[in-house]
């Protein structure tokens, strides 16, 4: 074996490694921790409806107050 064979990477070693080995999966994850819990669906659904709820209260005030600007400015 000469001295620039000897500089290639081998077909076996480049097989087995990651294409992107900088961020590799550690071996305990599974996929089933990534499935959200009951309890967050809830605090979604909770946090959706509080700000529906300011949403159209906000647009309930601009509503009013629009056209009484209106008309106060003329």
């Amino acid at each position: 074996m000469n001295h620039i064979s000897s500089l290639k990477p081998k077909v076996d070693d480049a097989a087995y490694r990651l294409a992107n080995d900088n961020h590799s999966v550690p071996s305990d994850c599974s996929i089933l921790d990534l499935i959200a819990n009951e309890d967050d669906f809830a605090d979604v659904s909770r946090r959706a409806e509080r700000l529906g709820i300011a949403i159209v209260i906000g647009m309930a005030i601009c509503l009013i107050l629009a056209p009484v600007v209106y008309f106060a400015l003329i």
